[in-house]
């Protein structure tokens, strides 16, 4: 058995991790706490068996090595530093790993992966696209929208499995059209030169392109929802998911044409991904966001976009796309990662 966190901006979930199966299980409001050791500590309260001798905790942030101290972690959305040493102080008998939540993410996905025959209705992993007869194994890719844009490749057999992590959600935007163009631009005034897929491919993304689209149509502004009204006053951070509410009720045409831009920018990026790498056994979206947009993406512009490649299109077309709906991919790979 082995213990196992992750540790997010929004929520943290611990649980108990034995042979790929999830026990005593705990959520926790992340910015409730003052660090991961008090949450650790609370966990620790209501463990009913003996703390288990390894740990893996999955955390939002950057991860570094310190010399002859063990690991050192900063999470980008708290104002958290932790290191291993600490957590040590109250887990005595543990060996402690951190490892960065997209990373863990990915390392679930194999699993995924490996599993493909038990796709269906119930599965964590929902198909949007299975080119015909396709038999072919292979690499995958990994894209997921969250707080920001995690891109990874993964490698595996039988032997050994090797998860390649990237900063390519950082890479240039490239818009394909007239409305794409100008919201590079309206983007460029707020972020300088340089705009990445990220500030459209994430959660801070969706509430920017909804501003965009705001002030392209200003007359709009007097048929806005009270609670976007109410989000926007307050800087809310509940503001992208209200946008992405409203667009699947169809209630509000600005967060219509937002969700609409979004979906096909992630299908673009995608194709981008798959074009990069050729992970022939799938490219899978995990994060928060493609779960909660699941209907759009099935029935919008996201496989427009990805097929659209020119002389390449032939290329993405042989490669699968899939949905991650699993909540706790991050936790169970964490898991992963220690076998």
């Amino acid at each position: 058995m082995r213990l196992v966190g992750d540790f997010g901006g929004t929520k943290t979930n611990l649980a108990v991790f034995d042979g790929g199966q999830i026990s005593f299980l705990r959520n926790y409001e992340s910015r409730k706490y003052l660090g991961m050791v008090q949450i650790l500590q609370d966990f620790l309260q209501c463990l009913p068996i003996p703390v288990p001798s390894e740990a893996m905790f999955a955390v939002a942030g950057a991860i570094e090595e310190t010399q002859g101290r063990g690991q050192k972690v900063s999470l980008t959305n708290l104002p958290w530093v932790v290191t291993t040493e600490q957590v040590n102080a109250i887990l005595p008998n543990t060996h402690v790993r951190f490892c960065n939540d997209f990373l863990s993410t990915a390392r679930m996905c194999v699993q995924y992966a490996k599993t493909q025959a038990a796709l269906g209705p119930n599965s964590e992993i929902v198909s949007l696209y299975v080119p015909p007869n396709h038999r072919l194994s292979g690499p995958i890719g990994v894209l997921g929208a969250g707080t920001g844009l995690g891109e990874a490749f993964v490698s595996f057999d039988e032997q050994a499995i090797s998860v390649f992590p990237s900063e390519g959600g950082h890479c240039d935007f490239a818009p394909v059209d007239d409305v794409e163009i100008a919201l590079l631009r309206f983007l460029q005034a707020q972020h300088g030169d340089h705009v990445s897929y990220e500030r459209i491919l994430s959660g801070g993304g969706i509430a920017s392109v909804y501003q965009f689209f705001l002030e392209r149509f200003p007359s709009s502004q007097t048929s806005q929802p009270e609670d976007i009204k109410q989000a926007m006053l307050s800087s809310s951070k509940d503001l992208p998911a209200l946008i992405s509410k409203h667009a699947l009720l169809k209630d509000d045409p600005v967060c219509v044409q937002t969700i609409d831009a979004f979906v096909r920018v992630y299908g673009s990026e995608a194709g981008n991904l798959a074009l990069k790498m050729l992970p022939w056994g799938g490219i899978y979206l995990c994060g928060g966001i493609a779960p909660k947009l699941l209907s759009l993406l099935q029935t919008g512009g996201f496989l427009q976009r990805f097929f659209s490649k020119g002389r390449m299109r032939h290329v993405c077309e042989a490669i699968p796309v899939y949905v991650v709906k699993d909540s706790l991919a991050p936790l169970r790979g964490a898991g992963y990662l220690l076998l």
